[in-house]
C-alpha cells in the first residue's frame, strides 16, 4: 500500500471515530419483561426514584412511578406521599412518553411527563418534567435507569 493510501485510510478512520463519538446514543429495543429502576439527577433523595416495567412483548411501559412525592425541586414539599397512577405508554423505535398523575385527597395535585430512550446493555435515560398545581411549580430533570 502506498504511503498516501495509508494516510487516507487512517484519516478516514479517525474522522469516523470522531463523528461517532459526538453522535447521541442510538435507541434500542428494551429488555422485554424487565423492571427498570433509576434515579433523577439533582432531585432531593425523597423524590429521586424512577420505576417502571416493560411488557413481556416489549411494546409497552407499564406502572410508571416517579418519587414517592411529585418532583418539586426547590418549590417545597410536605405531607404524606400522594397516590400515583399512569396508563401504559407505547414504545416506538426504542422511545416512549409516559404520564403520571398524582392525587392527594382524591384531587389531582400534580402531573409528570416522563420521556425515555432505551440504550444498549439494559440502560435507559430520559427526562422527567413535573408540574405541581398548588403553586404552579414546573421542574424538569434528567434521569437514568437500568434493567433489573
Amino acid at each position: 500500500m502506498l504511503r498516501s493510501s495509508r494516510i487516507m485510510t487512517v484519516s478516514a478512520a479517525v474522522a469516523t471515530a470522531i463523528v461517532l463519538s459526538v453522535l447521541p446514543a442510538a435507541a434500542t429495543p428494551p429488555r422485554a419483561g424487565a423492571t427498570y429502576t433509576g434515579h433523577i439527577a439533582s432531585a432531593p433523595s425523597s423524590q429521586d426514584a424512577v420505576h417502571f416495567v416493560v411488557s413481556k412483548n416489549g411494546h409497552w411501559v407499564r406502572g410508571m412511578r416517579v418519587g414517592p412525592y411529585e418532583l418539586s425541586g426547590s418549590c417545597g414539599q410536605g405531607g404524606p406521599p400522594p397516590s400515583q397512577s399512569s396508563k401504559p405508554a407505547r414504545i416506538k423505535r426504542g422511545k416512549f412518553t409516559a404520564h403520571v398523575v398524582y392525587r392527594g385527597g382524591g384531587d389531582v395535585t400534580a402531573r409528570a411527563t416522563v420521556t425515555g430512550t432505551f440504550l444498549r446493555k439494559g440502560k435507559e435515560k430520559g427526562v422527567v418534567t413535573a408540574h405541581r398545581f398548588s403553586d404552579s411549580c414546573v421542574v424538569s430533570l434528567p434521569y437514568t435507569a437500568h434493567a433489573k
